[in-house]
């Protein structure tokens, strides 16, 4: 069995956009030749849909919210080849920065600059 050092499983259920998310994450790491320890999967729902498209980053138990395309060289650099999580999408900090109402609509939230 492969063990890898950083699985990524982003969330299918809100966004049909999430699997372009996930074929360009997917392309990078065979690119880069981290196929063996590194994998991104799609997942089903991940419970969290005020915050679409969402993420999970194992071993660590990182969550991401409001992940768009702008997001994915620094997704893959940053934090599934190095290790370092990227601090403004962290779910936990999106939630102290910008708290739901019931009229907020995910798709007219903007990715912080």
């Amino acid at each position: 069995m492969r063990v890898y050092t950083r699985h990524l499983f982003v969330c299918t259920a809100c966004s049909p956009r999430a699997q372009e998310i996930i074929a360009s994450l997917k392309e990078k790491v065979k690119a880069s030749g981290l196929h063996e320890v590194v994998r991104v999967n799609a997942a089903g729902c991940l419970r969290q849909c005020d915050r679409p498209i969402q993420a999970v980053v194992y071993p660590e138990g990182t969550w991401y919210g409001d992940i768009c395309a702008d997001d994915i060289e620094e997704l893959f650099t940053s934090h599934l080849v190095a290790g370092v999580p990227i601090e403004r999408l962290l779910l936990q900090n999106l939630e102290e920065q910008q708290p739901l109402s019931p009229s907020t609509e995910p798709a007219a939230r903007t990715k912080a600059a």
